[in-house]
């Protein structure tokens, strides 16, 4: 099929090939879920590795900003574990402007 423009709109559409080759200036796909099953997969992509490796720069920076200093702030904050919360720190300072509750089973301070 050979045209300067071509048009498949379809319900479902399935390509079955022995080999297949695309070549494109500028080749996207656009969908609400994604799925690639491969044996082997070769990929050349220098611009995906180049982002790829600023996105991690910026991940390990911002983690080590969280880690540094984090500050919640937020008119109601409920934690819910299924089965332990734990935290650490240096310091600890729990403030109530009302009453302040702890209940559990056991409770161990100091």
């Amino acid at each position: 099929i050979e045209s300067p423009g071509l048009t498949v709109a379809a319900g479902a559409l399935r390509v079955v090939s022995g080999e297949a080759d695309v070549q494109a200036a500028s080749l996207s796909f656009r969908g609400i879920v994604g799925r690639l099953d491969f044996t082997f997969l070769s990929l050349k992509a220098r611009e995906l590795v180049r982002q790829a490796v600023n996105f991690l720069g910026r991940s390990r920076s911002h983690r080590q900003e969280a880690e540094e200093a984090m500050r919640l702030s937020a008119p109601d904050v409920s934690l819910e574990a299924a089965d332990a919360l734990r935290a650490r720190a240096g310091t600890v300072d729990l403030k109530a402007e009302g009453a302040a509750r702890l209940d559990g089973s056991i409770v161990r301070l100091g």
